[in-house]
């Protein structure tokens, strides 16, 4: 206190939002001044964000038989989820649906381009997973909270999964003649324009549970 004594310093620790600290320690400044007790009175408010650093060890993933490409889904998965979770499955599901219609580019590109480098493809790879992975998840939340919510809830999730698994497996079943009768490179324009359907679908799906409530 006074202008010939030592410095005080408070620390105020919150995992309050920013805004509501900050009008905290404008406060403490303001009621500083007030006093007459302090020559000088500021604020140096600082936000600690939270940081994660992924280290992946390619030998021992290889040894474990995970390939790059499935721990990019791994990854893409995670993240969508922790999208879904801050910003609410509603405002998520289009993004997230554009998300799997990253790999048909994907493809499409290497039937255009032909890349050779390894690195380039293998960068490309590990996208197209990672961007697959974060899509799906998508899918698999509207499922489990639009659908399968009621006193069936595990029934009701089962049946959509299969429904899934019955389209993966009949579009699968076809698509080896439908390129051989395209080509490659038609067969994924037309794989893109095929999304197009989705998209509308998406736009179009009901939400009749809050999922601002009930978010992943």
């Amino acid at each position: 206190p006074g202008t010939g004594g030592a410095n005080v310093q408070f620390v105020v620790v919150s995992t309050d939002a920013p805004a509501r600290i900050a009008q905290v320690a404008d406060a403490l400044v303001q009621e500083a001044v007030k006093s007459g007790m302090f020559f000088y009175a500021d604020s140096n408010l600082k936000f600690d964000q939270a940081q994660a650093y992924i280290d992946v060890d390619r030998d021992k993933a290889a040894a474990l038989g995970v390939s790059m490409a499935q721990i990019g889904a791994d990854l893409g998965s995670l993240l969508g989820g922790i999208y879904i979770s801050k910003v609410g499955l509603k405002k998520t599901l289009l993004p997230l649906c554009l998300c799997l219609n990253v790999p048909n580019a994907v493809y499409l590109y290497f039937c255009l381009a032909y890349p050779t480098s390894y690195t380039l493809i293998a960068t490309a790879i590990s996208v197209e997973k990672f961007f697959w992975g974060m899509g799906v998840v998508g899918l698999s939340i509207y499922m489990m909270q639009q659908i399968a919510p009621g006193p069936y809830r595990t029934a009701h999730y089962t049946f959509a999964s299969a429904l899934m698994g019955l389209n993966m497996m009949l579009t699968g079943m076809i698509s080896g003649k439908v390129e051989e009768w395209l080509g490659y490179r038609s067969f994924f324009i037309v794989v893109l324009l095929m999304a197009i359907p989705s998209i509308l679908v998406t736009l179009a799906a009901p939400f009749n549970v809050n999922t601002e409530e009930t978010k992943a």
